[in-house]
């Protein structure tokens, strides 16, 4: 213990070993609650993201059947191990979307086809899910008309 020229007690600077410990404890108990709430929140905005970069594809594969006065075609494929759809108009690619790892898409046709008119061939929805099935996943789901405009909609748990 340090003292000063007047006589005092200079203050102790550092932590003894029950503060320590309380703090410890403290950090223990937030990582064990926060930790499972973080991975699933992780998993949510995987399935959001993938969802939002789908819709945008699909907007864009329509935009570019109009604007180039063709028909524009997305096509599921797979490239490299990687399951991805595919943007093409007279046989050149335009722009490829990957699907995460970690997500699934269930959709019930391999192909999209965008008149001049900015019209689909098809309607379909796509599923947009966590490929575990979680249940903590809300799952995103895309309707596609016959018009070609996309809506996006939450749907429920993953699982289900």
């Amino acid at each position: 213990m340090e003292m000063t020229s007047s006589g005092r007690r200079m203050p102790d600077n550092g932590f003894t070993l029950v503060e320590l410990m309380v703090t410890v404890a403290v950090m223990s108990i937030l990582l064990v609650v926060g930790i499972p709430n973080f991975k699933s929140f992780v998993l949510n905005q995987r399935v959001k993201t993938t969802a939002y970069e789908l819709v945008a594809s699909l907007n864009y594969a329509r935009s570019e059947a109009i604007k180039q006065n063709r028909n524009a075609v997305l096509q599921g494929m797979d490239i490299n191990g990687s399951r991805s759809w595919v943007l093409q108009i007279n046989g050149a690619d335009l722009r490829t979307f990957v699907i995460p790892t970690n997500v699934d898409i269930d959709v019930p046709v391999s192909s999209i086809t965008f008149g001049p008119d900015g019209r689909s061939t098809a309607s379909a929805v796509f599923v947009i899910c966590d490929q575990a099935g979680s249940a903590a996943v809300t799952s995103r789901r895309i309707r596609l008309d016959v018009s070609g405009r996309p809506s996006l909609t939450r749907g429920s748990d993953c699982d289900s």
